[in-house]
This record gives structure tokens, sequence and C-alpha cells, in this order.
């Protein structure tokens, strides 16, 4: 079991390390069994950053979810917050935000915005063993451009 995985602010931070390979599948797995006891899920929305580890982290995530997974590429985890927001749906952005380069994290979004406390506790007793594999992504890369059109309008 692994030592530097910590939930923070709305969500998973640890060496990257860690969190690569299995415990990123047992984590998105728990996250989204959790929101199924309070409800159908039929869609995840996955983005990352662009840290090194970022897109293998990513590739694991969208690996071991049963559900349509959506991927949004590499956005900023606001452009994908949003993005969530306006389809319904839950997401998983694979950041590290501000920590070391070599940490990272899963930040979760229910469908109604970022997860608190008493859903942390809620991941963590859904978490069991990582599952092999899910569904395949299907490409969203509209999420991508909007956020790149909103802002080259400031220029």
């Amino acid at each position: 079991m692994t030592h530097s995985l910590k939930f923070g602010t709305s969500g998973l931070r640890g060496l990257a390390v860690e969190l690569a390979g299995a415990e990123s599948r047992r984590y998105a797995t728990a996250f989204l069994a959790y929101l199924r006891k309070r409800g159908p899920v039929e869609q995840v929305l996955v983005g990352r950053d662009l840290r090194a580890s970022s897109p293998a982290i990513a590739a694991e995530v969208m690996a071991a979810l049963d559900a349509e997974v959506v991927d949004c590429g590499e956005v900023p985890t606001p452009a994908l917050a949003l993005a969530a927001l306006e389809r319904g749906a839950p997401a998983i952005m694979v950041t590290g935000s501000h920590i070391p380069a070599d940490r990272n994290g899963l930040k979760f979004y229910r469908a109604d915005g970022e997860i608190d406390k008493v859903d942390e506790a809620g991941i963590l007793a859904a978490l069991g063993a990582a599952p092999e594999h899910g569904r395949s992504p299907v490409a969203a890369p509209e999420v991508r451009a909007r956020y790149v059109a909103r802002y080259a309008m400031l220029l």
C-alpha cells in the first residue's frame, strides 16, 4: 500500500510514481462506485495537465472506468470543471497543480461540482482492487478548443 497518497483540496495528491498504475485505477474506480451508490453515472470526463507523469496516469484512469469515458485531453482544471458542469457529468482531472514535479494528483468532480470531505470518505470506503480495464475513451477536443478560443478573444 502506498504512503504518500492523501486527500487534500478536492482530490488525491502524492508521489507520481505511487499514483501511477494500479493506484490511479483503484481511486478512479472507487470514485465511480461511490457516485453510483448515489445514482446512475453514464459518463465521466477526464482531463490532464502538462506534467510528464500526467498522460500515463490519465490513461490508467480512463482504462479503469466502466462508463463512457470522455477524454478532454490537456486542459486547465477550470476548463474541465466547466465542461463537466455543462454536461451534468462527473470528472477526474489529473493534475499536480502547484506541488513539485515529482508529485501528481487526481482532482474529483461530482456532476454538480467539487467533492467535499464526505465524498472523500465515501471514495476511501469504496477502494478495492484495481480493475484491469473499462471502456475505450471518446475524444472531446472541443473542450480545449473552447478554452483556447475564449482566451484568444482577450488578445
